[in-house]
């Protein structure tokens, strides 16, 4: 009689699952997007569907000066955005690897977990001019489509939209630590760590 292999705990999925589809998936798609913007790519029509002149003239002249900002940040902006992609790229990798219950890909997926954590964190200090002047623009064309259909915000609206889209960055930072955090707890915790004890002592078939 054998005793029957320790399963996969409930945690270790969860973490699995996000480090394929929130910090692998998304996280690659999202840093290919900043790989784009750099290069000059227009991933969005700068006026999304103003219609008057003088909004599409406004909401141009705030992207401009958006991509102006992209070119200043170029030298520090490009390659971080270059090292997120392929650190989004090895955790869908590992973290593909470490579901098939290979014990060194949970491992490596841990140490790769951190290096983007602090990653992430290096870019949202070293390009928060970019980011500022991406939000004037978006905000821009929101308010200029806002009016176009009948309802012009005030100066209080204005303000009230800059500062709460201002603290959703700062949220989604938090919120993204904490994340990373927690998944790293959970590719650490010892029941997972004799889940893939168990794995790498299987015995190989021929």
């Amino acid at each position: 009689m054998t005793s029957e292999a320790p399963r996969k705990p409930w945690y270790l999925v969860v973490a699995l699952l996000l480090c394929l589809v929130g910090f692998g998936g998304c996280g690659s798609t999202l840093a290919w997007d900043s790989v784009e913007r750099y290069r000059g790519v227009q991933i969005e029509p700068p006026a999304g569907e103003l219609t008057r002149e003088d909004d599409r003239k406004a909401a141009i002249a705030a992207y401009d000066r958006f991509m102006a900002t992209l070119e200043t940040e170029r030298p520090r902006g490009f390659p971080l955005a270059v090292a997120e992609l392929v650190l989004s790229l090895a955790i869908f990798f590992f973290a593909s690897a470490a579901w098939m219950g290979r014990g060194g890909a949970r491992r490596a997926l841990v140490q790769i977990l951190a290096a983007q954590a602090a990653l992430v964190l290096a870019a949202f200090v070293l390009t928060h001019v970019s980011r500022s002047a991406r939000l004037e623009w978006t905000l821009t064309v929101a308010l200029r489509a806002a009016t176009e259909a009948g309802h012009p915000p005030t100066h209080a609206d204005e303000n009230v939209t800059r500062a709460f889209w201002k603290a959703s960055f700062v949220f989604q930072l938090i919120m993204r630590s904490i994340l990373a955090v927690a998944a790293v707890v959970a590719l650490t915790r010892p029941r997972a760590l004799a889940y893939y004890e168990s794995q790498d002592e299987r015995p190989t078939e021929s």
